[in-house]
């Protein structure tokens, strides 16, 4: 029988495992899974856009992973497999 050692590094590792779409703010981030898709890019303002909204659409609509999301100078960046709709866009509106 095989003994657990609980101040090994693995046991550790383990314990930081969290959802790789989001970062520690828990807004939407970049995945590495995405190489080699193509992806509609749209500029969304950041002053009006609530992160957590969009986080949940992104998620709801494509999937965890089938998305990316960027922020440069207040404005989040969206790749996606299709264009997001007006109403989608709506939808992340608000803070």
């Amino acid at each position: 029988m095989e003994r657990l050692d609980i101040y090994s590094s693995s046991a550790d590792s383990k314990s930081d495992s969290s959802d790789d779409n989001e970062n520690m703010a828990g807004k939407p981030g970049v995945s590495p899974d995405n190489q080699g898709q193509s992806f509609v890019y749209q500029e969304l303002p950041a002053r009006i856009t609530n992160p957590v909204k969009l986080a949940a659409l992104l998620r709801t609509q494509f999937g965890v992973g089938k998305y990316e999301v960027s922020m440069i100078r207040s404005v989040y960046n969206v790749g996606t497999p299709r264009r997001l709709s007006w109403t989608e866009r709506s939808l992340c509106r608000g803070l």
